[in-house]
C-alpha cells in the first residue's frame, strides 16, 4: 500500500489502493474458509475461552456479507461465493435447527449465518419458516440484553424481514452512541459496545444512519479512543474502532489514516493481524498456510477485522494517500517529549518516525491523547495538569479525553480536600 506517492496520478492512487484492499480482503476470505472448516463442527477449547462453532460461524458469516457488500472484484466473488458453499451446511445444519427448537430466546444468534445467506441471495424457505416458529415462541423474548445486543438482535430481524424501527430507535438512543463514554478509567467493553452498535445502526455501511448526539462528537471519542488502542497494541479493539469512520460517513481523520497504515504495517510483519495476547507460536503458526484449530480459534476474530476494515474502506473509495491535516509546526516534537519508556516502544511509534514533520504534527492531537492517558494510569496527577496547559497552548485540548481529565483533576482536588 503506498503512501506519500504524490507525483502519481490521483486516478493511478486510487487504483493501487484498491488493489492493496482487495489483495488483503481476499486474504482474509481464504482464512475464513479454514475457520469454517476446522472449527465449524466443534469449535475448541473449554470453559469460558471455549470458542464455540455458532460464533465461529456466525462470525465468518457476517465477515461473507461486509464482503459482499463491498462490491469486489471477480476473484473476491469467487472467494464470497465459494464461503457461502461452506457455510451452508453449519448455518443451516441440525446443531442451528437444534439451537432454534431449544433455545427460542437465541434463535437469531442461531439464525446469524442463515440470514446473512439470505441477504446474498442465498435463501433457504424451511429453514425461514422453523425460526418464524422459533421467534414465535412464548419464550422468544426472555432473554435480557444490553442495548448494543439489542441493536444486534433488531439489526438480525431487519436482515429477515421482521424489521421494527421503533424497537431499533429505542435501543440506539441507550447504547453508547447515546452517551459519552469514559476515556480515561473506563473498560475496554465499552469500546466492544460502541463499535458493536455503529456496525448494526449502520447495517455495517450498507445504510446511512442518524446518530442519538453530534456525530463529530463520537468520532472524536473514538479517535482518542483509537489511540489508547494503538499504544497498547490492541488491534482488535484498535480495528473494529477504525471502523468507525467509514460506518458513519465521517471523513477520514488523521488518526484514522495513520491508524490504518500501523495496522497494515502489524499485520505485513506478522503475516496476520495480530491478536491481543495471542502467543508467538500461536501467531507464526496462524500466518502459515494451515495453521491448526488452537491457533485459528485464538487468532481468527482478530484477522477478521482487518477483512472488515478493508471493505468498509472498499465502500467508501478508499483510504486516504497519506496523513493529512493541520497542527501548530512543532506540535508533535513538544507532545513526543512527554512520551517516556526504554526500548523500540509500540509500533505506532516507530511509524510515526517515517512521516514527513508536517504528517507528524497533524497527529500532534493523537500524541497528546497517548502522553495523557499514560500520565492517568500513573497516576501522575502534577504531569496531567502541566501536560493540559501545554496542549492547550498549542490548541490540542479541544478532545473529549481532555475535558475528562480537566474533570478528574477537579473531582482529586476535592477528594483531597475531604480525606484532610
Amino acid at each position: 500500500m503506498a503512501y506519500g506517492v504524490a507525483a502519481a496520478p490521483a486516478r493511478e492512487r486510487e487504483g493501487e489502493a484498491r488493489a492493496g484492499l482487495e489483495f488483503r480482503l481476499g486474504r482474509v476470505l481464504e482464512r475464513a474458509r479454514l475457520v469454517v472448516e476446522k472449527l465449524g463442527a466443534e469449535g475448541h477449547g473449554e470453559g469460558p475461552e471455549r470458542i464455540r462453532p455458532e460464533k465461529a460461524i456466525a462470525e465468518t458469516s457476517l465477515l461473507m456479507l461486509a464482503a459482499w457488500a463491498s462490491r469486489p472484484g471477480e476473484e473476491n466473488r469467487r472467494r464470497i461465493d465459494a464461503l457461502a458453499g461452506d457455510l451452508i451446511p453449519w448455518a443451516r445444519g441440525k446443531r442451528a435447527l437444534a439451537g432454534l427448537c431449544f433455545e427460542p430466546a437465541l434463535a437469531l444468534e442461531f439464525a446469524t449465518g442463515h440470514i446473512c445467506l439470505k441477504r446474498i441471495g442465498r435463501p433457504d424457505a424451511a429453514f425461514d419458516e422453523a425460526l418464524k416458529r422459533a421467534l414465535g415462541s412464548q419464550t422468544a423474548g426472555s432473554r435480557e440484553r444490553p442495548p448494543h445486543r439489542v441493536m444486534e438482535q433488531e439489526w438480525l430481524r431487519a436482515g429477515w424481514g421482521a424489521r421494527e424501527p421503533e424497537t431499533e430507535k429505542a435501543a440506539l438512543r441507550q447504547s453508547v452512541l447515546g452517551r459519552t463514554m469514559d476515556l480515561l478509567g473506563g473498560s475496554l467493553d465499552d469500546g466492544y459496545a460502541f463499535t458493536h452498535a455503529l456496525m448494526y445502526a449502520s447495517d455495517f455501511g450498507m445504510r446511512r444512519m442518524r446518530l442519538p448526539r453530534p456525530k463529530h462528537v463520537a468520532m472524536l471519542e473514538a479517535a482518542d479512543l483509537l489511540a489508547r488502542c494503538l499504544d497498547e497494541e490492541n488491534y482488535d479493539l484498535g480495528g473494529e474502532l477504525l471502523l468507525a469512520w467509514p460506518l458513519a460517513g465521517a471523513e477520514w481523520s488523521p488518526e484514522a489514516a495513520f491508524a490504518f497504515r500501523v495496522l497494515m504495517r502489524a499485520e505485513d510483519e506478522a503475516g496476520v493481524l495480530p491478536a491481543p495476547g495471542l502467543k508467538p507460536e500461536l501467531r507464526r503458526e496462524l500466518a502459515g498456510a494451515d495453521p491448526g484449530r488452537e491457533a485459528l480459534a485464538a487468532g481468527y476474530h482478530t484477522a477478521y477485522v482487518m477483512g472488515l476494515v478493508c471493505a468498509a474502506a472498499m465502500r467508501r473509495g478508499g483510504i486516504p494517500d497519506g496523513v493529512h491535516g493541520r497542527a501548530r509546526r512543532g506540535a508533535a516534537g513538544l507532545m513526543m517529549r512527554w512520551i517516556t519508556g526504554q526500548g523500540p516502544g509500540p509500533l505506532w511509534l516507530r511509524e510515526m518516525e517515517g512521516l514527513s514533520e508536517a504528517d507528524r504534527d497533524a497527529l500532534a492531537g493523537m500524541v497528546f491523547s497517548v502522553a495523557l492517558r499514560r500520565k492517568v494510569r500513573e497516576r501522575n496527577f502534577g504531569g496531567m495538569l502541566a501536560l493540559l496547559a501545554e496542549a492547550h497552548g498549542l490548541g490540542l485540548t479541544d478532545r473529549p479525553a481532555a475535558s475528562q481529565a480537566a474533570e478528574m483533576l477537579d473531582r482529586v482536588r476535592v477528594f483531597g480536600s475531604a480525606v484532610q
